[in-house]
């Protein structure tokens, strides 16, 4: 019968014994405020991360056109496209991974490119192994891609012809987009 007494008497208990109302919903308010503040540094955070995804694709992007201007470099925030004739490489930062996400239309093309190039696919600070695969590896695909030294490939940012100073501006502007 003790258990019974014990919910009466906490039935009939008077409410201001318990304590005032006010500290449960102090406690709700400043929870409510915490949560906002993370939602904020959450969104601030993965805009910076969105930034600086977008900085090292437009130092890949700028570092294959210079290496080799031939290659037809497009840049969008889904990552950098490199490609001459038919074949393409898509190339994107995997940041839970550490390593560049390599896809194309055609499977064999990307699956042999990461087999050849899968040392280089790490991300480093260091772009260079990275850029030198890609262009090498289109330059032993077609090899009339090394005799072309007047840089005829195209270059697109955001779906736009681009000249590699716009690459430059591109890459720079913390925003990631074009003026």
């Amino acid at each position: 019968m003790s258990g019974i007494n014990r919910k009466l008497d906490i039935l009939l208990e008077d409410v201001s014994a318990v304590g005032p109302a006010t500290s449960a919903l102090d406690s709700i308010l400043n929870v409510s405020d915490e949560l906002h503040k993370l939602k904020q540094k959450i969104a601030e955070m993965e805009n910076q991360l969105a930034t600086a995804k977008d900085r090292i694709n437009g130092d890949l992007a700028m570092g294959v056109r210079r290496k080799c201007p031939g290659l037809n470099v497009s840049l969008d925030r889904n990552g950098c496209k490199v490609g001459y004739k038919s074949k393409q490489l898509s190339l994107s930062p995997d940041i839970q991974t550490k390593v560049w996400t390599v896809k194309s239309p055609d499977m064999r093309f990307s699956r042999r490119f990461c087999r050849r190039n899968g040392p280089q696919l790490a991300l480093m600070p260091d772009l260079d192994g990275i850029i030198g695969s890609i262009a090498n590896y289109f330059m032993s695909h077609y090899k009339t891609l090394g005799e072309d030294i007047n840089g005829t490939g195209k270059l697109l940012i955001e779906g736009r012809s681009a000249t590699l100073l716009d690459l430059a501006e591109w890459r720079d502007d913390n925003r990631g987009t074009t003026a």
